[in-house]
């Protein structure tokens, strides 16, 4: 039971893990000259291709500069601590956008994963990349661009002092991982929408030139020709799950991507357990993690204990609760209400309540934008 719980609960941190290996690898895509088939309407002012020029010059800038004037985060967090509970751990899922680990990179994807044996749930947290944070020395930045800065050690401390929760432990991942778990697996079974096959193609396309190296590579990149509940393998599973130009942008990614996480656990549930060994084999080796045998075997426990392995999901910040904005230098950036989106997190995760959008301060809200688009013109 221990073995196979163990093996249960590294590979639910690798299922949810390797969804930041799509976000991650979604760039590349822009590097690689491909043309979106249609406008996010979350990035409607901004192309592509601008975001990420914007995004590498804001790396070279000097970030101790503060692109809105006046504004400070202290005022929203005074006296709001970090808040850590018995029984509840908080790991940070990494996906970052190198074929090799040790590559200085972006997290272009971040989940919080919570063992919550408190309440015996677990619980799956994404992070908006495009978050706008202070960063430990670094200034007012994405929030993806702290992991470039500092690896995992800067990004937990910039989460923890944004979003005022523990991290207990993180594992990171690069984008090979996720096609072949999905592989490992024998592919999944997706419905595919009309407006969603041109990109897909496109992205299917530009991974295959990427991968070209890659052994079997050719007969992987099979393109989609019809709508509707079809066979995925794992080279067309991240194409589908990495699509960013079609309907909302971002937020209907992260959607694709929530559900094939939901996909590939029930796929994984069903999966023999002799089975096991060979998908373990595959993506171990795109793995990083300062957890040891002994914590990875505790969680494991936890997990085996609870016995449900469908994360509670949701994102952060909420959607009620964060506006878009094209900043000078900064590019595209999601400016939120700190305040209210720590304490539905907190709750979220500590206490065990799921976010209610009827109960946000919307008047609040509007007012801290508005304090901030003046202080930004001034």
């Amino acid at each position: 039971m221990k073995s196979k719980g163990r093996s249960v609960f590294i590979t639910l941190i690798v299922i949810c893990l390797c969804i930041g290996g799509i976000l991650a690898y979604a760039d590349h895509s822009h590097r690689l000259g491909m043309k979106p088939s249609n406008k996010s309407s979350d990035e409607a002012q901004v192309s592509s291709k601008d975001t990420e020029m914007t995004e590498d010059i804001s790396l070279k800038e000097d970030l101790d500069q503060d692109e809105i004037n006046g504004y400070s985060v202290e005022d929203q967090l005074d006296g709001i601590d970090i808040k850590d509970v018995k029984d509840i751990n908080n790991i940070l899922l990494i996906g970052c956008d190198a074929r090799d680990s040790k590559e200085p990179s972006r997290s272009d994807s971040m989940m919080i994963l919570t063992v919550d044996k408190k309440h015996e749930k677990l619980k799956l947290v994404s992070i908006m990349r495009d978050t706008y944070v202070d960063i430990p020395e670094h200034g007012k930045q994405k929030i993806n661009h702290s992991f470039f800065f500092g690896g995992p050690e800067l990004l937990i401390q910039t989460i923890e002092e944004n979003f005022k929760i523990d991290i207990d432990h993180y594992v990171t991942i690069n984008f090979f991982g996720f096609k072949d778990l999905i592989d490992a697996m024998g592919g999944l079974e997706v419905d595919i929408e009309e407006d969603e096959i041109s990109p897909i193609n496109d992205v299917i396309c530009g991974t295959k030139k990427e991968l070209g190296d890659i052994d079997g590579i050719d007969s992987e990149a099979i393109l989609l020709e019809e709508a509707g509940l079809q066979h995925l393998n794992g080279l067309q599973t991240l194409a589908y799950a990495r699509v960013r130009h079609v309907g909302n942008g971002d937020f209907d990614r992260m959607g694709r991507q929530r559900k094939v996480i939901t996909l590939t656990i029930d796929k994984f549930k069903d999966t023999p357990v002799t089975k096991y060994p060979a998908i373990i084999t595959k993506f171990l080796p795109y793995v990083t993690t300062d957890m040891d045998f002994i914590d990875i075997i505790s969680y494991a426990y936890a997990v085996n204990k609870i016995g449900n392995f469908t994360p509670v999901q949701m994102q952060m910040p909420v959607n009620e609760l964060s506006e878009g904005k094209r900043m000078d230098k900064k590019g595209w950036v999601l400016i939120m209400d700190q305040k209210q989106n720590i304490e539905i997190l907190q709750d979220f995760i500590y206490e065990d309540k799921e976010y209610d959008k009827t109960l946000v301060d919307t008047k609040a809200f509007k007012e801290y934008i508005d304090t901030i688009a003046t202080e930004a013109e001034k």
